[in-house]
């Protein structure tokens, strides 16, 4: 196996006795250093660089018995990993994997110098040993507030593999957590420029907008780690989703987006020929609705909406349906969506025995009466809101990028609602099961489209039956 080793600074790291630019010193260091039994290395200089052949059956090591030894780390059992992993190095001591592990190991057990001497040992025979030369540039960086030399390492790192976005994630994270956020960024928008899409990357690199004050970069890098992010157990996920909504908050209650609103809201006053006019309702059962013009008879439309985070949106969504209609009247195509008296009855009389069932309990006619018109009515706002409900927030988050956040966090809100509505225990015991099952199927429809939109896991929340699922994907 070749190695090769830079011939700079960061060598002189690795042999600090020696002066590198003499070439007879670095042949002795080299050879003192690798020589094993019978083996004595030959070593190649040039100007720059400095090249070793060393057998690969000096670097074979014990697999079984450090696999042993990681194992117990992974379980923090330092105490019995350490002296396996010291009878390893005596063994094997051009293995530069067992030396950083058990660098490593007294690095968690608070000897940093033992685990610098350590690292060192693991770099001589593996200078391009990535995760010592992290662990190393972290120990400089965290414990010695040595941020020259930690460069040092960090570069190396760089030097011996360019494109390694893990790595550099791996450093940039390591200077954000010691308190270097400037030095960290540097390392995260080079893992950037190689994979946007890498979800510890953009986390980061959100967090490091927020101690900024940069609120919009902040939710932008955060909803990218969202998109990016494969599960809701992960943490990245889990602490990008909470910088995102804490961004989109702080953006909600700020005047952005304000503009393109009022821009849109003229846009359709001119375009349908009416004013449309906002009011505050607390008495509202829904987030918002909106009372077209003509259905009305007005010569204004009118929207309504109950005081809530990211109102913007709100209004937003309300305005397309004002679009939509005028878009369908415009090619004779609009339809009035209403229900006639008797088919309340008609309900009712559908779940006779479960009303019958819910007075026995103590209910008063009345009460379950009008229980049973609200769930009629319910139903029908789901069956008419479903599927124009995609396609309107779908064109929200294609065309109104500066309502983005408000979007988010509305959407994120009325997720969760709607999840904790069907899954509400004192619902279960009242409302029939066929009634909560097509309520799940409408929700389920919009948490799968909002999870499309916006990265977030509602779907995966719910308990869906196959006939449920089924009727979803055909949906």
């Amino acid at each position: 196996m070749r190695i090769t080793y830079p011939r700079n600074q960061f060598l002189t790291q690795l042999f600090p006795n020696i002066d590198i630019t003499r070439d007879d010193q670095l042949i002795h260091a080299f050879r003192q250093y690798l020589s094993q039994g019978e083996f004595f290395p030959k070593v190649e200089l040039t100007d720059d660089e400095v090249f070793i052949e060393v057998p690969s059956n000096l670097l074979m090591g014990n697999p079984k018995e450090f696999n042993h030894a990681t194992n117990l780390c992974a379980k923090r059992k330092f105490q019995e990993a350490m002296p396996i992993l010291e009878s390893l190095t005596k063994q094997f001591p051009l293995v530069s994997e067992y030396h950083r592990t058990l660098a490593q190991v007294y690095e968690e057990e608070g000897d940093h110098e033992k685990a610098i001497d350590i690292l060192i040992e693991a770099l001589r025979t593996d200078p391009k040993n990535h995760w010592a030369l992290i662990l190393m540039g972290n120990i400089y960086a965290r414990y010695k507030n040595d941020a020259e030399t930690a460069m040092t390492f960090f570069d190396q790192v760089i030097n011996a593999d360019p494109t390694n976005f893990i790595a550099l994630n791996n450093i940039g994270g390591a200077l954000l957590q010691n308190g270097k956020p400037e030095m960290g960024e540097k390392y995260l928008m080079k893992a950037y420029e190689i994979n946007p899409n890498y979800p510890n990357i953009t986390y980061a690199l959100g967090l490091i907008a927020e101690m900024k004050g940069d609120i919009h970069q902040a939710f932008d890098y955060s909803f990218k780690a969202i998109k990016s992010s494969e599960s809701s157990n992960n943490p990245v996920y889990q602490n990008a989703l909470k910088t995102a909504l804490e961004s989109a908050k702080k953006i909600a209650d700020s005047d952005t987006g304000k503009e393109e609103l009022v821009d849109f809201i003229q846009e359709l006053e001119e375009k349908t020929g009416k004013e449309i006019r906002i009011e505050k309702d607390e008495s509202l059962t829904t987030a918002a609705k909106v009372e077209i013009a003509e259905t009305y008879n007005r010569d204004y439309h009118l929207i309504k909406f109950k005081p809530t985070l990211a109102v913007d949106h709100l209004i937003l969504h309300e305005l397309i349906h004002i679009q939509f209609y005028y878009e369908a009247r415009q090619i004779n195509e609009n339809k009035l969506f209403t229900s006639k008296k008797d088919k309340i009855q008609e309900f009712k009389k559908q779940y006779t025995k479960e009303i019958t069932g819910l007075i026995k309990k103590g209910y008063t006619a009345d009460q379950v009466g009008k229980m049973f018109e609200h769930l009629f009515h319910g139903l029908l706002l789901q069956l008419f809101n479903a599927p124009i409900d995609l396609f309107i927030e779908d064109l929200i988050y294609r065309k109104f990028l500066a309502l983005r956040p408000h979007q988010f966090l509305s959407l994120y809100k009325l997720g969760n609602e709607a999840f904790d509505t069907v899954n509400n225990s004192k619902a279960a015991d009242l409302v029939p099961d066929e009634i909560i099952s097509q309520s799940n199927v409408y929700n389920v429809i919009g948490a799968r489209h909002t999870d499309d939109l916006l990265g977030t896991k509602f779907e995966e929340k719910y308990k869906t039956t196959l006939k449920e699922k089924e009727l979803v994907n055909v949906f």
